[in-house]
């Protein structure tokens, strides 16, 4: 992990608190991340433009938190892959969504169900999960088992991390990919 792209969440951008905490934490290991705003919103164009950045081999690793944790779950490229709170199936709760369109529903969806063919031809030691104990949106983790098993780590928080949490989490996280890679 050493050149890190970043994904917000719904309802936020390249100044995301959770990405400005967690690119803190990052920088303190000598790990560069960069924040960039998607429109989230819009999955195909949105999907789009991530896995063109990834595809351009200046990453090697894709952090997402809640919406954003999806976009890093579908998202196409072999590299490191680390969702924090994520929204693993936004078409099944389209109340949270700020436009509940029809079509977003169904590019969601779409999206979901490629990602199926995504994760059967990945290494399963290549994602991490941060899962807050107290996340008041929702929780995937039941879900993120059924693909992954253990490979993710409690925190003690909601859903928006603090700092604290995740200084832990991401040391955590940052040691999974180093013994995966050893």
């Amino acid at each position: 992990m050493k050149n890190v792209l970043f994904i917000h969440g719904l309802n936020s951008n390249k100044c995301s608190g959770t990405g400005l905490k967690v690119k803190e934490v990052l920088s303190s290991y000598g790990i560069d991340m960069q924040l960039k705003t998607f429109d989230v919103v819009n999955p195909i164009a949105t999907k789009k433009e991530i896995d063109s950045l990834l595809k351009s081999g200046q990453f090697d690793t894709v952090i997402g938190h809640s919406l954003g944790g999806f976009y890093t779950f579908v998202s196409e490229g072999n590299l490191n892959r680390l969702l924090i709170n994520p929204c693993l199936a936004p078409q099944d709760d389209p109340l949270k969504m700020s436009d509940p369109s029809d079509w977003r529903i169904k590019e969601f969806a779409k999206l979901a169900k490629e990602a199926t063919q995504l994760i059967n031809s990945r290494p399963n030691n290549s994602i991490f999960g941060l899962f807050g104990k107290n996340d008041e949106l929702f929780s995937y983790l039941e879900s993120f088992k059924s693909y992954y098993g253990d490979c993710y780590h409690l925190m003690d928080c909601g859903h928006k991390p603090d700092k604290e949490s995740l200084k832990k989490a991401l040391k955590v996280a940052i040691e999974y990919f180093q013994n995966m890679q050893s």
